[in-house]
């Protein structure tokens, strides 16, 4: 599996009717929208292209990992990305809107000129946490606080030191 070096653009429809597989690896730091929440990473992907049953897919299997900042310490942490779509090709008037539309997979818009790594990008981003945080047993600020409650917070140092400056009165 090679690295994108270019961008690569696809007719979905014509690439799920020849049952095509392409394979990849995108590294964030390509990636403009990508590049503003991620610090590093690699990103391997696959995407299938089938027909069943007189519909047009596409399948996208990514999985990697990603250097996201926690959220509550503000240090790095290593994310896994793993995401799986199965996306219906439709012509764009087809769309069906999503709370009428129940079924296992989504669905996209049929395009001569797909953007394959802008496609890979969104999937990405959407599985993206809107606020990444570690485990609390990794979090340095959650041992922090753990540690803090344990010897005595700041707050019971000081409300010691009042007792003992009134005892001295």
């Amino acid at each position: 599996m090679s690295e994108l070096s270019e961008q690569i653009f696809i007719d979905n429809i014509r690439f799920a009717q020849s049952g095509r597989t392409l394979h990849g690896i995108i590294l964030p730091a390509k990636l403009e929208r990508l590049r503003e929440v991620v610090e590093e990473g690699e990103i391997t992907f696959t995407m299938d292209g089938c027909v069943d049953r007189g519909q047009t897919f596409l399948e996208l299997d990514i999985h990697g990992w990603l250097k996201l900042v926690c959220q509550r310490c503000l240090e790095e942490m290593s994310w896994p990305i793993e995401v799986h779509l199965k996306a219906e090709i439709v012509d764009a008037g087809q769309l069906v809107e999503s709370e009428i539309f129940d079924e296992d997979f989504d669905q996209i818009p049929a395009h001569t000129e797909m953007n394959v790594e802008e496609f890979v990008e969104d999937e990405i981003l959407l599985a993206l946490p809107f606020y990444p945080k570690h485990s609390e047993a990794d979090c340095g600020a959650l041992l922090q606080v753990k540690s803090q409650n344990e010897n005595g917070s700041a707050f019971t140092v000081i409300a010691g030191l009042n007792l003992k400056s009134s005892k001295e009165l």
